[in-house]
């Protein structure tokens, strides 16, 4: 009888199975499953603690008030977490942690790669008492990473890791669009929901472009993408660059099947046209430019189209 012995490594696996969702915040005590070594490396064999997670080695205490803590956390040590980014950003990574002395230090790792830098802890005066201290201005991409935090000099306690996306409104493909000129409709600003656009429904019904945004963006039509079935209370916005002072046309390549259908635009929150009525144009296919001329100053600024009656596809706008 033969037998088989398998030498292969423990398999790393998120903690209670489910990555840990970013933005957000989640306990140090629950680091991934794997062991020393896969999950996370102690310098010392056993939990000091042995309050929670006792087959590990990671010395988890529990004297405070909020719970779990991982405690003195030595020089070399590190733990890892399985997190799901549901959206590419920058982000603040910040850990909640207390120390006696005021050289202590950790780094955060995404992917095996240093994303912080070392980050100091301060003596926060007891070991009871905990700070959130970190660092801004760490890019991810949405999708499942490796996190680990890993003690540069001892010793501190940990309670808790947090990401907060830090949401600023840019142009998509980093440049303003020039105008005059014409700008995609799907090629609204970077930022997300409730900064650089508003949809009713979560979700992105035409699965194309632009994924991650809750955008319905559809592409049926020879020129291209259009947005569809703009909403009442929907609205976009554009990072725009206007290069001379003057009197232009603003207007809006749409469609509609139906009457009495309204949208408005705005510049730096100033409603340039009034209410412009988007007229029944046959089919969702056949689209027309409806706008009006309005008196636009120079520079760069924040174009918004808002549906104030729905519903209707959005091709592009353009200024002449």
């Amino acid at each position: 009888m033969s037998v088989t012995v398998s030498n292969a490594a423990p398999a790393q696996s998120p903690f209670n199975g489910t990555a840990a969702a970013v933005p957000g915040q989640f306990e140090a005590e629950d680091f991934d499953l794997g062991g020393e070594g896969v999950a996370y490396h102690d310098n010392v064999a056993g939990n000091a603690g042995g309050l929670y997670r006792a087959s590990e080695d990671v010395d988890i205490v529990s004297p405070y008030a909020g719970g779990n803590v991982v405690n003195n956390f030595e020089t070399g040590e590190w733990l890892e977490y399985t997190i799901d980014v549901t959206r590419s950003s920058t982000y603040r990574v910040e850990a909640l942690v207390s120390s006696m002395f005021t050289t202590s230090q950790f780094h955060v790792e995404i992917d095996g790669t240093d994303k912080t830098g070392g980050v100091s802890v301060p003596n926060t005066g007891s070991w009871a008492a905990f700070q959130w201290v970190g660092e801004d201005g760490v890019s991810l991409t949405a999708g499942q990473h490796v996190l680990r935090i890993v003690s540069d000099v001892q010793y501190f306690n940990l309670d808790a890791i947090r990401l907060t996306a830090i949401i600023t409104e840019t142009p998509f493909g980093g440049t303003p669009a020039a105008l005059p000129g014409r700008v995609e409709a799907e090629n609204f600003d970077n930022g997300g929901e409730g900064l650089a656009y508003h949809d009713n429904v979560a979700g992105n019904a035409g699965g194309l472009y632009r994924l991650t945004e809750d955008v319905d963006v559809i592409s049926p039509y020879a020129d291209g993408y259009v947005v569809n079935n703009f909403e009442t209370g929907e609205w976009l916005q554009y990072t725009v660059n206007i290069t001379q002072a003057g009197s232009y046309r603003l207007e809006a390549l749409v469609s509609s099947a139906f009457t009495g259908t309204t949208f408005h635009i705005d510049i730096d929150g100033v409603n340039q046209t009034g209410t412009l009525t988007v007229t029944n144009t046959g089919a969702w296919s056949t689209f027309q430019w409806i706008g009006k001329r309005v008196n636009l100053p120079a520079g760069q600024h924040i174009l918004r189209i808002t549906a104030d009656g729905q519903y209707f596809n959005l091709d592009a706008i353009r200024v002449r």
